[in-house]
């Protein structure tokens, strides 16, 4: 089954790859993560872990850590840490996409004609 990609459809699917390239761990987010520390402390805590855990299996269950500081800080430091990733990444796109519009945008160069100007001398 072929998706126009101009439909709603398509643009979900490239929005869902999208935002799983910005998850995948780079070299840079593990240097944001790792010297975040309310994001360190809450990796080497086993509560906060287990929640992790519980919510992954079933995102709804987020309500039931709103009361508890440690879980929505890690939860707040890590959205944070996404969002950032994700600018990142927008910026980026547009840097492209600028770059490759001026590349389109930009007419030809007009070949340069030889002009044949003859040069008398003088004896």
């Amino acid at each position: 089954m072929k998706i126009d990609p101009n439909s709603d459809e398509a643009q979900l699917r490239q929005m869902k790859e999208k935002m799983k390239d910005a998850m995948k761990p780079t070299p840079d987010m593990m240097k944001t993560v790792f010297g975040n520390q309310d994001l360190m402390s809450g990796f080497d805590d086993p509560t906060v872990m287990a929640a992790v855990n519980d919510i992954a299996s079933n995102p709804q269950n987020i309500n039931k850590y709103k009361d508890n500081p440690k879980v929505m800080k890690f939860y707040q430091n890590m959205a944070k840490t996404m969002a950032q990733r994700c600018e990142t990444l927008a910026e980026e796109e547009e840097r492209v996409k600028g770059k490759s519009q001026t590349k389109q945008q930009r007419p030809p160069e007009p070949k340069q004609e030889k002009k044949f100007v003859p040069v008398i001398e003088e004896l």
